[in-house]
């Protein structure tokens, strides 16, 4: 599955909220008092049963749309499309849902734009040890988070979720045949995020497989994901292959009191574990098996 949920939004001065409050969408009035002035601001909203949410801003005549592809196809949403169908379903949500639940003509898909894109991997292993081993990986400016059955990366300014490393059949309830799963969740007006140097962009004609696989690659490189990731005591020789035996022996150390302790002590400054983990990465550990090696997760390079 390349893309799994995607929000998209365009311009739709010819709505109206009377005839869409007609057509079942709910509306939701709100006022705010600036300068002495009162500005009243309304927007229509809806929710299909298939997930897919609607939202419409009277004030800037703007549209937006979010869903799970997946479940866009009728399919449930542990299904793996392939990007033809990824497409097909991109095509359905702005050309059929929207235009269905608006009631008016919308532009073709090339005219929407991206403002969350969450390109996803999956793979048939047990994802338990390897989320054990991502509580020490992060992604940049973000919080790891750790729960039963998954592993989050956190905003340190918006609380937003932009990735996170979860067991499927857990959350799913069920047994499905792709449990591991990688989900990288991007918000191209909001995050920069570089595919060989390039920001993704925030229009429905820049996403391409090339551009969601390159996002799930780069995140594999970074938190090591993409070569064997070493124990606890293994790491010890690749630090000090990468920093000699002084430098590497202390890493080391750190790593050992991270496992020991479940994460990093309380007194560690940000400014400390941030060199760590720098420093880690630089070496090539960039996650950390709490029992033995484990096996890289194999991923076909970008089209």
């Amino acid at each position: 599955m390349v893309i799994d949920t995607v929000g998209l939004s365009v311009e739709a001065s010819g709505l109206d909220v009377a005839d869409l409050e007609r057509r079942g969408w709910d509306v939701r009035s709100t006022r705010m008092h600036r300068g002495g002035e009162v500005i009243e601001r309304v927007k229509a909203f809806v929710t299909r049963t298939d997930g897919v949410t609607l939202e419409w801003y009277d004030d800037v005549h703007w549209l937006t749309v979010r869903g799970s592809l997946p479940r866009v196809l009728g399919l449930t949403n542990d299904v793996i499309l392939s990007w033809p169908d990824t497409v097909r379903a991109l095509a359905v949500v702005t050309g059929d849902v929207a235009s269905e639940m608006t009631g008016q003509p919308l532009p073709w898909l090339d005219g929407w734009g991206v403002w969350r894109v969450d390109p996803v991997w999956a793979w048939p292993c047990d994802p338990g040890p390897y989320i054990d081993a991502l509580r020490m990986a992060r992604l940049a400016r973000t919080q790891t988070v750790s729960e039963p059955g998954s592993v989050r990366w956190r905003s340190l300014k918006s609380g937003a979720i932009y990735g996170r490393f979860y067991d499927k059949s857990k959350e799913a309830g069920r047994s499905v045949p792709l449990p591991a799963r990688l989900e990288r969740q991007v918000r191209p007006k909001r995050q920069t995020v570089r595919v060989d140097g390039d920001p993704v962009g925030g229009k429905a004609s820049d996403l391409s497989e090339s551009l969601c696989m390159g996002v799930l690659a780069s995140t594999l490189r970074r938190f090591g994901l993409d070569r064997p990731i070493p124990s606890v005591m293994a790491s010890k020789r690749v630090l000090v292959d990468a920093w000699g035996p002084r430098k590497g022996g202390n890493l080391w150390q750190e790593l050992l009191t991270f496992s020991v302790c479940g994460g990093w002590p309380a007194d560690y400054s940000q400014g400390k574990v941030r060199r760590i983990e720098r420093e880690c990465r630089a070496a090539g550990i960039g996650a950390l098996s709490l029992d033995g090696e484990l096996p890289p997760l194999a991923f076909p390079s970008p089209v």
